[in-house]
C-alpha cells in the first residue's frame, strides 16, 4: 500500500539560451509536456486520463516512447493505481523492448505535491550519472499486471544506463496526482 513521506524540491527551469548567457550548468532538456484531468474520483487513476496526458507529452517531444529507456512511474503502490498507470504506459510502449520502470517513491514514500519534482530530478541525475535506479521492495510481480511479460523491466539493484544509438539518454516521467491532474514530461540528457 501507499507510504507517505515528506519532501520538497527545487529546480531552476528556464530558456537554454538563458541558461548559457549566464554560464549555468545544463543537465537536461524538457522535450515534452503533456497534461490532463480526471473526473473519476479524488484518488482513483484512470488510464483514459492518462493516456492523454503521455500522448501530449510524446507530440510536443518530436520523437516516439521506443527512444526511451526509463520511466519514472507516478507508482502508488495501490492495486488500482498501479494497474491503470501500467495500462497507460503498455498503449504507448511496444511489447518486447526492454523499457525500465522505477519509483522514487519506492525510497522515500508518496511526498504528494514534491512526487513529480522528486522524480523528475532522480531521473535527471540518473541520466547524467549514466545510472538505470533500482525501485527497493518490488519483489512478487502481480500477474493481473504483467509488467514481465510485456518487456517492462522493474531493477532491484541499480544498473549501467548504456548511451542510446543516435540519441542522447532519454526518460518520462509520471505525475498523475490526487484529484485527477494528470502531468507527464519527457526528458532528454544534455549534453550526450
Amino acid at each position: 500500500g501507499m507510504v507517505l513521506g515528506e519532501g520538497g524540491a527545487v529546480l531552476v527551469i528556464e530558456r537554454e539560451s538563458m541558461a548559457r548567457r549566464r554560464g549555468a550548468p545544463i543537465h537536461a532538456v524538457i522535450r515534452g509536456v503533456g497534461a490532463s484531468n480526471s473526473s473519476s474520483g479524488i484518488v482513483e487513476s484512470d488510464s483514459g486520463s492518462q493516456c492523454i496526458a503521455i500522448r501530449a507529452a510524446y507530440a510536443s517531444a518530436g520523437f516516439p516512447p521506443e527512444t526511451v529507456d526509463l520511466v519514472e512511474c507516478h507508482a502508488t503502490s495501490t492495486m488500482q493505481g498501479d494497474i491503470e498507470e501500467v495500462k497507460s504506459l503498455k498503449a504507448f510502449f511496444p511489447q518486447g523492448r526492454p523499457t525500465v520502470l522505477t519509483s522514487f517513491k519506492s525510497q522515500i514514500g508518496h511526498t504528494i505535491g514534491a512526487s513529480g519534482l522528486n522524480s523528475l530530478i532522480r531521473g535527471v541525475l540518473a541520466a547524467r550519472n549514466q545510472t538505470l535506479p533500482a525501485s527497493l521492495n518490488y519483489r512478487t510481480p502481480d500477474r493481473r499486471i504483467a509488467l514481465e511479460d510485456w518487456g517492462f523491466r522493474v531493477l532491484p539493484q541499480p544498473e549501467p544506463w548504456p548511451e542510446p544509438a543516435g540519441h542522447p539518454r532519454r526518460f518520462q516521467v509520471n505525475a498523475f496526482g490526487f484529484g485527477g491532474g494528470n502531468a507527464c514530461l519527457i526528458i532528454r540528457r544534455f549534453g550526450d
